[in-house]
């Protein structure tokens, strides 16, 4: 696990380097965070589930009913920063039939509310965060 983080920390470092991109915006940033926190608490509440296979089953089809904790690792680490190299890559905005269109924000903005219903859904359960 402080394997992954370790790798995780590094990656946010060197992405902070080569976003100096400029339509990153301070409200970017803001939305990617928030993201991470809602998809690191998932992450948290998906290995104990996987802690957990007796009491409690998984709904993500990705990962199965009962995955492994490395499973579970894996895939929240490659979702993380696969979402974090769309939404650099995503422009700000863009002009559609002389709409202002704004891809990266509905992007981290969809995902921001799908993570929340994840992370509420799973406080209702009962699931606890597990790191």
């Amino acid at each position: 696990m402080k394997y992954y983080l370790i790798i995780f920390i590094i990656f946010i470092l060197f992405l902070n380097c080569t976003v100096a991109k400029a339509d990153w915006t301070k409200t970017d940033t803001a939305y990617q965070i928030t993201y991470s926190a809602l998809h690191i608490i998932d992450w948290g509440q998906t290995r104990s589930i996987a802690k957990n296979p007796l009491t409690r089953s998984e709904m993500n089809p990705i990962l199965g009913k009962h995955p492994s904790v490395g499973k579970v690792d894996t895939y929240f680490i490659g979702t993380l920063v696969g979402h974090t190299l769309i939404s650099v890559l995503l422009p700000e905005k863009v002009y559609l039939l002389g709409l202002k269109i704004r891809p990266r924000r509905a992007w981290q903005g969809i995902w921001i509310i799908i993570e929340t219903g994840y992370v509420a859904h799973n406080f209702g359960a009962g699931v606890k965060i597990a790191f």
